[in-house]
């Protein structure tokens, strides 16, 4: 479903770039701090929506606006879904690690093949 207007920011990592991240980082002692472990590439929650439904030879066939949201989530709407985030990977990418999948259609084929 497409939730709210769609363009709120959506931050995505495919699986097995987030589990060699956190290896990466085990195995570097001298990174310290948060590092956020996320795709350099973020879209947007519709973006996301299309490129799943595509991916997965599916149709979205609903938009949900924003007061359907907030009527199922409550005051959690605003903060889960229809405000977004929007973090890169700066401090990840600075410190040599490389995505293998930086593209969500990329992502998506690997997942969903």
């Amino acid at each position: 479903a497409i939730v709210g207007s769609g363009k709120q920011p959506f931050v995505w990592v495919d699986v097995d770039d987030a589990v060699a991240a956190i290896v990466f980082l085990l195995t570097h002692p001298g990174l310290t701090g948060p590092f956020n472990i996320v795709a350099p590439d973020p879209v947007s929650q519709a973006e996301f929506a299309k490129a799943f439904a595509k991916a997965a030879h599916k149709y979205i066939p609903i938009k949900m606006p924003a007061f359907v949201v907030k009527l199922l989530f409550g005051e959690m709407a605003d903060e889960l879904l229809l405000t977004g985030i929007n973090v890169q990977p700066k401090k990840l990418l600075a410190a040599g690690f490389a995505f293998h999948y930086e593209k969500l259609a990329d992502s998506l084929h690997h997942l969903l093949k």
